[in-house]
């Protein structure tokens, strides 16, 4: 059985690559509308 630290830790971790991924994702999502922007201009 697993301790509820090691648990935790693992947790933590996955959410931090989340989180890493989600900004990356925004990143790229806002670059492409800057973009999209001054094409349209």
């Amino acid at each position: 059985m697993r301790s509820v630290e090691g648990e935790l830790q693992a947790t933590t971790a996955r959410l931090k690559e989340l989180e890493q991924h989600l900004a990356s994702e925004e990143e790229r999502r806002s670059r492409l509308e800057g973009m999209l922007s001054r094409g349209k201009k």
